[in-house]
């Protein structure tokens, strides 16, 4: 049996207020999923953890009473868990 060491990170994340009616977001991080017995009876030696890379870069306009949001989203998935 092997054995492997996960390092979750946060997300981490930045708004800038481009003007007072616009604001630009970026935010990035890391996780991972472990496989649960319920969904998986195989044995738990062969498990992996689905690891994910997310990158998100948004352009929110508006005010106090309405916007819109225009983003833009990557994930990168390795061993995904169905």
């Amino acid at each position: 049996m092997t054995s492997k060491t996960v390092h979750p990170n946060a997300y981490e994340s930045r708004c800038a207020a481009l003007t007072a009616a616009l604001n630009l977001y970026l935010k990035a991080g890391n996780s991972f999923r472990v496989a649960q017995w319920t969904r998986n009876r195989a044995s738990p030696r062969h498990w992996s953890a689905g690891t994910s890379h997310d990158r998100e870069i948004a352009l929110e306009y508006g005010d106090a009473n309405s916007n819109v949001r225009l983003s833009a989203y990557r994930l990168d998935v390795a061993n995904e868990i169905h």
